[in-house]
């Protein structure tokens, strides 16, 4: 009940705009003191506790912030900066012209949806972290759909359900699963994973196509070609045909 409390507050004072990393840090630090107070587990273990309640749920921050800067979040800005860079460079416009005359050939934007979808799955095998795919996603294929007539939300639904479940061999969540059952992470990932994963990905590609025209139908989205360059928060049209199109290589190569 008093998680279930803690998570209606975070969700309603994220909804009315307040810092986020500071409200997520207050409704971590309730959780951490509710269960040093009612007894439901060891903050720290013997060795490492302070024996004092407020040093120990300081001492669970820092050591958790250590270790999750030091890897994951090195990790987020080192692509961050990638995908800064790119659209700096004009990357990201260089790669939409080389597949601009292929992507005509698709009449519907929503097809194109739906592939990008099916693209993201296949990548998320790859890419086990949700903040790091989704950057990757936003520098290649926000712009080539933005660019194509999908709407920015639209664009932005794909890319958001891109990690919609935990699943390849690099996932910390597969791994933990396949340790507590006893099996490889390869054979988890083979043969528990894959044929699950496979149909649910199928299914929601499809989804996507019909949830997403229903909801640009609903708001009236109208495709406006001269307002490409705005939606997909590029440089002006004269500076990207200058771009050489070999820069089309720079924003894949992570995905290689």
């Amino acid at each position: 009940m008093i998680g279930l409390i803690v998570i209606a507050l975070v969700v309603t004072l994220l909804l009315k705009g307040y810092y986020p990393q500071a409200i997520l840090f207050m409704g971590g630090v309730v959780l951490l003191t509710c269960t040093a107070i009612f007894g439901w587990g060891d903050l720290l273990n013997a060795k490492q506790t302070t024996n004092f309640i407020g040093f120990d749920i300081f001492k669970v921050f820092s050591t958790g912030f250590s270790s999750r800067i030091a890897g994951l979040g090195l990790t987020l800005m080192a692509i961050g900066g990638f995908s800064r860079y790119m659209e700096h460079v004009g990357a990201s416009a260089a790669l939409f012209s080389v597949f601009e005359k292929p992507l005509k050939l698709i009449k519907s934007p929503y097809v194109l949806l739906g592939a990008s979808f099916l693209v993201s799955q296949i990548m998320v095998i790859f890419v086990p972290s949700h903040a790091g795919l989704a950057l990757l996603l936003m520098v290649t294929l926000y712009p080539i759909l933005i660019r194509s007539g999908v709407s920015p939300m639209s664009a932005l639904g794909v890319i958001g359900c891109a990690q919609f479940v935990d699943v390849g061999p690099g996932s910390g969540n597969a791994i933990l699963a396949a340790r507590t059952a006893g099996v490889d992470v390869s054979e988890y990932f083979v043969y528990y994973q894959l044929p699950l994963f496979v149909g649910v990905v199928i299914i929601l590609t499809f989804v996507h196509m019909f949830v997403q025209r229903w909801w640009d139908k609903r708001e009236g989205w109208v495709f406006d070609p001269n307002n490409i360059q705005t939606l997909a928060g590029t440089k002006n049209t004269e500076q990207d045909k200058k771009v050489p199109k070999i820069y089309a290589i720079l924003p894949i190569i992570p995905l290689f």
